[in-house]
């Protein structure tokens, strides 16, 4: 039997963690974790050691997503995929590792 990939959520909200929760589990993720914020999100990626880490863009203060994903990226040795999720209309990412031209210039122009 194939080892199932460990998914770990972080979000301040209960009802989001749940649909993320259901969507990982339906894809035959294990959901090892839901963090409430940066800091418990790193305990428990220390602990765990996640294939995934769904994350809210905006935590709770003190912390962040980029500074938790760079915690657990350093403190784990794990290399995790990071999924961002923000309700944010402002908010585009594009990753520098599949880089398209035609997708960042869609993203300047806001289409």
């Amino acid at each position: 039997m194939a080892k199932k990939l460990k998914a770990l959520i972080c979000d301040s909200d209960p009802g989001w963690a749940n649909h993320y929760i259901d969507a990982l589990e339906s894809m035959g993720y294990e959901v090892i974790g839901v963090a409430i914020d940066a800091h418990r999100a790193v305990e428990s990626a220390l602990y765990a050691k996640p294939d995934v880490v769904v994350t809210s863009l905006y935590l709770p203060f003190p912390s962040d997503a980029y500074r938790m994903m760079h915690a657990i990226s350093e403190m784990t040795g794990c290399r995790a995929r990071f999924v961002i999720v923000s309700f944010d209309p402002q908010v585009r990412v594009l990753s520098k590792r599949n880089w398209d031209p035609k997708e960042f210039a869609k993203m300047v122009a806001g289409e």
